[in-house]
């Protein structure tokens, strides 16, 4: 009973937020769960480690500027391995240069105008992805 409910757990918090696999059994661990029950809920929740890293970057970006190498230390500390931090995709340099206002913009006022400035710059879905999580 108490596998299937951090199964259950664990699907419900990746639907609302990004986490790495050690993040994720800590916070069910956290919620009460044991380590043995939060395991299972993790090992069997179906989540892809790299999509979750790639997600955690674009919720950072959100609300903050990062460098290529201070994001991935963020995302290791976060608990993501090395692997999975440094294989989070990068706006092409064209993109950067084209979007720059686009970033502003994002931060600025949010995710939904960036994405209209990117799509009149023509930056594509990768920009999308790591700015607002499309």
């Amino acid at each position: 009973m108490g596998e299937r409910n951090a199964l259950k757990k664990a699907q419900d918090y990746l639907d609302f937020t990004a986490f790495s696999y050690t993040g994720l059994i800590d916070q069910l661990e956290f919620e009460g769960y044991t380590y043995q029950e939060a395991l299972y809920g993790v090992d069997n929740c179906g989540a892809d480690w790299n999509e979750q890293a790639a997600k955690k970057a674009a919720q950072y970006l959100e609300f903050m500027a990062f460098s290529r190498q201070g994001l991935i230390e963020q995302l290791e500390y976060e608990g993501f391995t090395h692997e999975q931090a440094d294989a989070v995709p990068q706006p092409p340099e064209r993109c950067l240069e084209l979007c720059g206002i686009a970033f502003i913009i994002s931060a600025l006022i949010g995710c939904k105008t960036a994405k209209r400035a990117t799509a009149l710059t023509d930056c594509g879905p990768t920009y999308y992805f790591m700015r607002c999580g499309y």
